[in-house]
């Protein structure tokens, strides 16, 4: 285990200082969500790997990277360290993160799409202009008359609303009646 914190420590501080300078790796695995990046040691036999996972609105999720050590002398060829055993796993990985991952993210791409899912949806406005043009289409249709006072009821509104519609244009045109 100490071994496994020196490494961990040793990383870190070379990544701090940009001594080392982690590559990203392409992987079948890798998306938007999760990324990998690489360091290949001064031995030549030692590759360093982390996995870098993301939360679907891009943001770094601490408790989700690991570290991978990779040499073919160890036991298995590979050695795993994850941040509940070396916090400074999550240290490393989100100053990559910061430094690889945000300056070429691409989240416009994603709020573009996003825009365009909300634009889609009928809003307020869209209901209210759909009701004012059914209103409009039959104003007459809004109040239910009585079947006897319905005919003569709906010419002496269709009037009124003419004579409204009349004296507003005279109105606006400045003729006083």
């Amino acid at each position: 285990m100490e071994y496994k914190k020196e490494i961990t420590k040793e990383l870190l501080e070379g990544t701090k200082s940009g001594d080392i300078d982690w590559e990203e790796k392409k992987s079948m695995f890798s998306s938007d969500t999760e990324h990998y990046y690489a360091y290949n040691s001064e031995d030549g036999k030692t590759t360093f790997e982390v996995k870098i996972k993301l939360e679907k609105d891009f943001k770094f999720i601490p408790n989700r990277c690991h570290l991978m050590v990779s040499n073919d002398d160890l036991v298995d060829d590979n050695l795993y360290i994850y941040p509940r055993e070396v916090p400074d796993v999550s240290e490393i990985c989100e100053i990559i993160y910061k430094s690889k991952i945000v300056p070429f993210m691409n989240t416009s791409k994603q709020e573009n799409v996003l825009e365009g899912i909300l634009n889609s949806i009928g809003t307020k406005a869209t209901r209210r202009d759909k009701k004012i043009d059914e209103i409009l289409s039959n104003p007459f249709d809004v109040y239910e008359y009585p079947e006897e006072e319905k005919s003569e009821s709906k010419e002496k509104k269709e009037k009124t609303f003419l004579e409204k519609i009349f004296i507003k244009k005279l109105q606006h045109h400045d003729i006083l009646l």
